[in-house]
C-alpha cells in the first residue's frame, strides 16, 4: 500500500485470500484458526503494516493497561498454567491480556509483536519464545519478562528459569539407584532453555553413573504434532530395536504416549520399564501407573511475572530460578 493509503482489514484479508472474520479471528488471538492460516494473516499484517486501530482506539478510550503473553502452544497445560496465575492478576485489576500462541514460529513472532504494538501494549511476558535479542530490544518503553528463556547475557529484563539440569540429574541418579541402567530420553526439539538445560543434565549425570547415553536422545522435529503423539511415535520407534529399562521424557505429555507405545508391546510397568515425566499435569497424576515427575510451581511463576511488570523492575533484572519438586509415584520400579 502507497502514499498515505490507510490498511483496512480488507486489505489484510484480500492478501492472505481469506474471510475478514478470519483475520478479525487471529487478530482476536482465537485458537480457531489453523496454524497456516493463521501464519499467513500474521504475514500478510506484518507485510502490509496493518495496525488495527479501532481496537488501539477502543482500548485508550477505555484507559486500560494492555499486557501480552507470547506462548507456543495453547494445547500444553505447562503454558497453559504459567498463563492462568499471569491471567488471573490481570483480571483482578482490570488488564487487558492479549495471549498469543506462536508454535515456535520465529515469523508468527514477529508478526504478533507488530500488531501488539498497535494496541499500545506495555507489558510483554515471553514464554518459551524463540525470538532473537534484537527484537525484544525494539520494545522500547515496555516492561518485559521472560520465562523459560535466557535473554543474551545483558540481564535487562527479568528472566524466570527452572532448575532443569538438577531435575534430570536427580531423575537419572534416582532411576539408577532403583537398578535402572538402559536409560533413555525422549524430548522435542531443543530450542527452549528449559530443553537445553533438561539435556545437559541428563547427559552429565549419565556420564557421572559411567553409562552409555550418545545414542540414547530420542528428539522429534515435528513442533506441530500433539506432544502426547510425538512421544508414542518416538517410544514405538526405540521399541522396534531396543528395550530400555527406564524413560525420562521431557514433560508429562511425552510419557502418556511412552506408556501407550510400552503398553501395545506388552511391557509391564514399571517392572519392566520405568518412566519419569516433567510438569506434575492432571495426566500424569491419573495415568496408571500414576507417573514419577516433577512439579513446578507454573501459575506462582504467572503470579510473578504480573508482579515484575506492575512493580518497579529496574531491581529485579537478571535470572530467578524457580526449584521444582521431585514427586515419586508408581511409574519407577521399587
Amino acid at each position: 500500500m502507497g502514499g498515505y493509503t490507510k490498511v483496512t482489514i480488507k486489505d489484510v484479508a484480500t492478501k492472505v485470500g481469506v474471510s475478514v472474520a478470519t483475520v478479525s479471528l487471529v487478530i482476536s488471538g482465537s485458537p480457531k484458526v489453523a496454524a497456516k492460516t493463521r501464519r499467513k494473516v500474521l504475514t500478510a499484517i506484518d507485510e502490509l503494516q496493518y495496525i488495527p486501530n479501532q481496537n488501539a482506539a477502543s482500548l485508550r478510550k477505555q484507559n486500560r493497561d494492555v499486557f501480552a503473553a507470547l506462548i507456543p502452544d495453547l494445547n500444553n497445560p505447562f503454558y497453559l498454567s504459567i498463563v492462568r496465575g499471569l491471567k488471573d492478576r490481570c483480571s483482578r485489576q482490570g488488564i487487558v491480556l492479549h495471549i498469543s500462541e506462536t508454535r515456535h514460529d520465529y515469523d508468527i513472532e514477529k508478526a504478533e509483536l507488530h500488531f501488539l504494538r498497535g494496541v499500545q501494549t506495555s507489558g510483554y511476558v515471553f514464554i518459551g519464545t524463540v525470538l532473537d535479542d534484537d527484537l525484544i530490544d525494539s520494545l522500547t518503553h515496555c516492561r518485559v519478562v521472560t520465562i523459560d528463556k535466557v535473554y543474551g547475557q545483558k540481564d535487562r529484563y527479568p528472566q524466570i528459569l527452572f532448575n532443569n539440569a538438577a531435575c534430570m540429574e536427580q531423575a537419572v541418579t534416582y532411576l539408577v539407584s532403583q537398578g535402572c541402567r538402559d536409560i533413555w530420553y525422549i524430548t522435542p526439539p531443543i530450542w527452549t532453555h528449559s530443553q537445553q538445560e533438561r539435556l545437559r543434565g541428563y547427559q552429565q549425570a549419565m556420564h557421572q553413573a559411567q553409562l552409555p547415553y550418545s545414542e540414547k536422545v530420542c528428539i522429534s522435529y515435528d513442533s506441530q504434532m500433539n506432544m502426547m503423539e510425538a512421544g508414542y511415535i518416538q517410544m514405538k520407534q526405540i521399541l522396534a530395536n531396543h528395550q530400555p529399562d527406564a524413560v525420562i521424557a521431557a514433560s508429562d505429555l511425552y510419557a502418556i504416549g511412552v506408556m501407550r507405545a510400552a503398553r501395545e508391546q506388552n511391557l509391564k510397568m514399571p517392572e519392566e520399564l520405568s518412566i519419569v515425566g516433567f510438569d506434575n499435569t492432571l495426566y500424569g497424576q491419573y495415568s496408571h501407573p500414576p507417573l514419577t515427575t516433577f512439579s513446578l510451581p507454573l501459575k506462582r511463576m504467572g503470579e510473578m511475572a504480573y508482579e515484575l511488570l506492575t512493580q518497579d523492575s529496574s531491581h529485579s533484572a537478571g535470572k530467578m530460578y524457580v526449584t521444582a519438586d521431585f514427586i515419586i509415584r508408581d511409574s519407577v520400579r521399587q
